[in-house]
């Protein structure tokens, strides 16, 4: 299996000298993204047309090929959470 390795950065929302960016790294295997697009499907239904969570592979392949390509779409997954979750304040 492969573990993804996720970076969040948070820049202050008013420029501070005393304040920094801030970072938060975390690791999850791909089947926590599938209980994470479970939960949001649930709770936010709109979203279920917008969002799309690549296909788990039937076969284990992890070549870097694969990798790098769900490594893209997973990146391309939480971005549209992101985006959609900033908006709707």
């Amino acid at each position: 299996y492969a573990i993804y390795v996720i970076s969040v950065c948070c820049k202050p929302l008013h420029s501070n000298a005393n304040e920094q960016k801030k970072e938060w790294i975390t690791y999850r295997r791909f089947s926590e993204f599938s209980d994470l697009d479970l939960t949001i499907r649930k709770r936010y239904p709109d979203l279920r047309d917008i969002i799309h969570l690549p296909n788990k592979s039937l076969l284990n392949n992890t070549t870097a090929e694969i990798r790098l390509k769900r490594q893209k779409e997973l990146n391309d997954y939480l971005s549209v959470n992101k985006n959609y979750f900033n908006n709707s304040k």
